[in-house]
């Protein structure tokens, strides 16, 4: 009995490009996600745009807090959306040990997630209600200094 061939392409469902199947067991990835309303496969930079847009639209969202080139970023699973970092703070936790709150700016609205524990990249993130400043999205001048800063410091900032 022949063995049935394997695939080596397939069509997007958002961009209808003809994708070629990258090797799995060499890449660690099948090359695409499956809409999970319609069972149909979403090439990976449709993945980014489609994160990217249910972002705006529910301003929630969950992605991975990663460590690249020296800086954190928050990405999507296949990395096709990526959002540098402004901010980030570490303390503990009473159930997961640690907790990571991170700061950054998206669609022009400043944003906060949260990530526990040490053994998670998982980090769910929510549009700020209310624009704000926070210590670790102070003016460049400030961050000279190599701290955050206090709260007078804060409330005294004024937007350029």
């Amino acid at each position: 009995m022949a063995k049935p061939k394997r695939e080596t392409h397939f069509t997007c469902m958002d961009c209808r490009e003809s994708i070629a199947l990258p090797d799995y067991l060499a890449t660690g990835g099948a090359g695409y996600a499956i809409d999970v309303a319609t069972g149909g496969r979403v090439c990976y930079p449709c993945c980014g745009k489609n994160d990217e847009r249910n972002m705006r639209e529910t301003g929630k969202g969950v992605l991975y807090l990663v460590a690249r080139d020296g800086k954190y970023v928050l990405t999507n699973w296949p990395a096709t959306l990526t959002i540098p970092v402004d901010g980030m703070s570490t303390s503990s936790h009473n159930i997961a040990r640690t907790r990571t709150d991170v700061w950054f700016t998206f669609d022009g609205a400043q944003w906060h997630g949260t990530q526990y524990g040490d053994m998670s990249q998982i980090c769910r993130v929510q549009r700020n209600k209310r624009e704000r400043y926070v210590g670790h999205l102070a003016p460049a001048k400030l961050s000279v200094t190599g701290r955050f800063p206090t709260p007078p410091e804060i409330q005294n900032l004024k937007r350029d």
